[in-house]
């Protein structure tokens, strides 16, 4: 029945643009004008419909009441043949008490088809069963359609010959837009489940994509060139087989999804070929912001989103519970080496992929910024996986309980050119790199800002904050580097053969809990060609607990430069070496160190080196312990350089070497401070064996030991030069300096030119016991030895040679030319008088004063004082100047008064 009303139009029109206005903002296609004439069918059957369609003209409504059905139940219109619309014709469904009504294919036919030119415009209406054996399984559009709270549902397109596309709507130069419009259970046996779109402009808001399925690529939506706008759009429970679960695009430059627009519980599902789970781009520019992807899966690659080749702007999302099952990207898989994108302010949580890639899988180049990584899971880059041909810049990022196998929360193959104000937070690395693992087979570089690697753990490997390996080149600045945790070595950081640059940071609280294993570097453990910078960094209160060593830093076989660092406080337990520094089989330069409180359990309480060269200036080595040799530095085969370097207050509580053992090292040493070291056998300040050492201006003080208090010489050649040594004990043999028995291969021999012993005590020897040694060799040259405070000043065998020099008693039965026997040195007490070491200062009526006769001494004394200041030079390591205070004066003038 046909009723042609204008009251009713009227009325109708009216409604119809209230919700237009309500509704539709910013849409891509203009808002269709109000009908010029309103068709009511309310008997619905397709005689009906073909007869109001025909009638109708550009502009009308056909208002498909169907009140036959009243109260019952909506009408359906069932229709036996596609409609074709070539003009512009509104259907609106409303039903006046139950709801919208149907028109439907019977699953035999396609409903509409929409020409060029035309527009049709679906409100309040359901349009369901559309069957196609070409595109389009209700709708083909090569107009315009515009959908207004309408919902397309159970449509298919099928062929055995073919893939057709577009289950419930083709569109194709078209023009669509959609508003509360719902696409729901349609299947394409090609690509598009829901909606299939070609070179058109389509925009959506607040619409759903539900449950469709297509057997190809988009199993809600398909666009293939043109523009697209979603704005708070859902796409939920969609299938493709291949590519985009939810949505696919391709060659689409414009492409806006926003405003809580969700992307969630979408599938791919073929197990050799499917990507994009939620999402898939390529060759486009999708702009997303303010989406949620989640608990969308692909079995290949893409979880939530999959870009190719495709600038994509992702800002303000939230990415959670997507899965990845066999390649990468659980959240978001960013692919093409030419693609630029920029990712910012979003959350990535608790996605899933095998094996790269959790969270994020990068292979082009990226600019991030402000994004959480929370929680993810991947075997090679929990949070994120940065592929070798991957360029990352990423700022403000949080990584926090991500998970992996190596490379808990960050993995990176390729480059990261800027990383800044990132934070790496109790992730969990079951092998390698807890919160970051770096490895390259090129050159590649990473570099970090206000970098935070907090409680990372590597459960059963290696690097528990950072892990690098293969031409990396690691440069972090302010880093903070804290409380992580590995079974085995570098529980702050390991590296081989990359290099580790660190400016200004701290490397604490790191620990090694390996109990089957020999594990080292609680703070760092660098191997292999690796290379090493430091400036300006702590390295405190890292440990070892079970057999290992270097607590804070264990370099092995590379090569270490280190600029005004702190080794404090730092422990190798067990039967462990090197308590701060531990190097072996490598070169280290270090320039401004502070090593206190560390404890190398057996040896090298503060530094261990073995067969390694360790270059140190301007460090403090104090209080240190070990049990066995070395409490301050021990050197194995190695060579040691020391310049302006302190050495004191150390234990090593049942052998050699309290201050400094050096067993088969060589060594040139300058302004070298030794003091307070306590040891229960040899070598009180130094323990020498096998080894060559020059030792100029310097002083070994107040130390103390069985043998050789101050210094054990052992099988070895030392000179001292411009040397004080003073106020040493020795429980037994050679306070101050022990020279022991030698075999003819390796001599002890020792050689002091210009060097004051004085207070030193002991059994035998209170100043130097030489043992009686056909190859034991002392050499005595512009030197006193004076005020024993224990036994004699010398005993054993007598110096192979003396001359110019003094002794305060007879036990040293000084003989050649310019030598004294029992007269008293007239030395003032231990202290600094310029220079960098305290020295016994020359009273001004010293017999030590203008003594040496010649041109034999070294040019300058201990302190750097200019030989001579007088007739000739003084003896002793001091040379008196006319501007040196008399410091005796206030000494004996109490008792001239007296």
């Amino acid at each position: 029945m046909k009723i042609r009303s204008m009251m009713l139009s009227i009325v109708l029109a009216v409604a119809v643009l209230g919700m237009l206005g309500a509704g539709l903002t910013n849409r891509a296609v203009a808002e269709p004008a109000a009908p010029n004439t309103t068709i009511t069918i309310d008997s619905c059957n397709e005689t009906n419909f073909d007869n109001a369609l025909a009638s109708a003209n550009n502009g009308d409504m056909i208002y498909v009441r169907c009140l036959t059905s009243f109260p019952a139940t909506p009408g359906a219109i069932t229709f036996s043949t596609q409609k074709m619309i070539s003009k512009s014709i509104t259907l609106l469904g409303t039903h006046p008490v139950t709801g919208v009504n149907r028109l439907s294919g019977g699953d035999a036919t396609s409903l509409f088809q929409v020409n060029d030119g035309a527009t049709l415009t679906l409100t309040n209406i359901t349009v369901e069963h559309g069957d196609n054996t070409g595109s389009g399984g209700c709708l083909e559009v090569y107009g315009s359609l515009v959908a207004l709270t309408a919902t397309l549902r159970q449509c298919r397109t099928f062929n055995l010959l073919g893939s057709p596309d577009g289950g419930a709507i083709y569109a194709n130069t078209a023009n669509v837009m959609l508003t509360n419009t719902t696409f729901y259970s349609n299947t394409a046996d090609g690509d598009g489940g829901g909606l299939y779109v070609y070179n058109s402009t389509v925009s959506a808001s607040r619409s759903r994509f539900d449950n469709n399925s297509a057997s190809n690529y988009g199993g809600g939506f398909y666009q293939r060139l043109g523009s697209v706008r979603f704005d708070a759009t859902t796409l939920t429970s969609n299938t493709a087989r291949y590519r985009g679960g939810g949505l696919y695009v391709t060659q689409v430059p414009t492409f806006y999804l926003q405003s809580a627009s969700r992307i969630e519980f979408n599938r791919t599902i073929d197990l050799t070929a499917s990507l994009g789970g939620g999402a898939y781009f390529t060759a486009s520019a999708p702009y997303i912001d303010q989406v949620y992807f989640i608990g969308n899966r692909a079995e290949k690659s893409g979880g939530g989103l999959y870009s190719e080749n495709s600038s994509l702007a992702l800002y303000h999302s939230v990415i959670s519970d997507n899965v990845a099952q066999d390649i990468s990207g659980g959240g978001v898989d960013f692919r093409g080496t030419n693609s630029f994108g920029s990712v910012y302010t979003n959350l990535f949580y608790g996605n899933y992929s095998y094996p790269y890639g959790g969270g994020l899988y990068n292979e082009g180049n990226l600019n991030t910024g402000y994004n959480q990584f929370v929680k993810n899971n991947s075997y090679y880059g929990g949070g994120i996986y940065n592929e070798d041909t991957g360029v990352l810049q990423i700022y403000h990022t949080t990584f926090d309980q991500n998970t992996g196998a190596y490379g808990a929360g960050l993995r990176s193959e390729g480059r990261i050119d800027y990383g800044m104000n990132l934070t790496f937070t109790q992730n969990t690395a079951a092998w390698d790199g807890g919160g970051f693992y770096s490895n390259s087979s090129a050159s590649n570089r990473t570099t970090m800002t206000n970098a935070v690697f907090l409680n990372n753990t590597a459960t059963n490997g290696y690097g528990g904050g950072l892990f690098a390996r293969n031409n990396v080149t690691l440069t972090l600045f302010n880093a903070t580097i804290a409380g992580n945790q590995v079974k085995h070595d570098g529980a702050g950081v390991w590296a081989r053969d990359a290099t580790l640059n660190v400016n200004n940071g701290a490397i604490t609280d790191n620990k090694v809990d390996g109990t089957d294993d020999y594990s080292h570097g609680g703070g760092i453990y660098l191997t292999g060609t690796s290379k090493l910078t430091l400036n300006n960094v702590q390295v405190d209160r890292n440990r070892i607990d079970y057999l290992g060593s270097g607590g804070g830093l264990h370099l092995y076989g590379t090569t270490a430069t280190l600029n005004n660092v702190t080794l404090n406080d730092n422990r190798a337990n067990a039967a462990a070496a090197g308590g701060g520094l531990y190097l072996e089989n490598g070169t280290a330069t270090i320039n401004g160190l502070t090593a206190n409180g560390n404890l190398g359990l057996y040896s090298g309480g503060g530094i261990e080196l073995q067969d390694a060269t360790l270059n140190l200036s301007n460090a403090h080595i104090q209080g240190n312990a070990a049990s066995a040799v070395g409490g301050g530095i021990r050197a194995l085969y190695s060579t040691l350089n020391l310049n302006r370097v302190t050495v004191s207050d150390h234990a090593s509580n049942a052998s050699d070497g309290a201050g400094i053992d050096c067993y088969d090292c060589q060594g040139a040493w300058q302004d070298v401070a030794v003091s307070g070291n306590i040891g229960q056998r040899n070598g009180g300040g130094l323990h020498a064996y096998r080894s060559t050492l020059t030792i100029q201006r310097s002083t070994f003080a107040g130390n103390e030991s069985d043998d050789g208090g101050g210094i054990h010489n052992d099988n070895s050649q030392l000179q001292l030069i411009n040397v004080t040594v003073s106020g040493n004990q020795a429980t037994s043999e050679g306070g101050g300096i022990y020279n022991d028995s030698a075999s003819a291969s390796s001599p002890s021999v020792i050689t002091l030119t210009n060097t004051t012993l004085k207070d030193n005590g002991a059994v035998q020897g209170g100043n130097f016991f030489n043992s009686n040694d056909p190859d034991t060799h002392a050499y005595l040259k512009n030197s006193v030895l004076a005020d024993s405070t224990s036994a004699g000043s010398c005993s054993g065998k007598a110096f192979a040679s003396a001359k110019y020099s003094l002794s305060s008693d007879l036990t040293c039965s000084l003989s050649g030319t310019g030598n004294q026997n029992g007269v008293a040195a007239k030395l003032n007490p231990l202290g600094f008088v310029g220079g960098s070491t305290k020295v016994h200062l020359p009273l001004p009526d010293s017999p030590l004063v203008d003594m040496v006769v010649g041109s034999d001494y070294p040019a300058n004394d201990q302190r750097g004082v200019i030989r001579s200041q007088g007739l000739g030079a003084d003896t002793g390591s001091v040379e008196r100047q006319a501007s040196d205070p008399i410091y005796g004066l206030l000494v004996y003038l109490p008792l001239v008064i007296k």
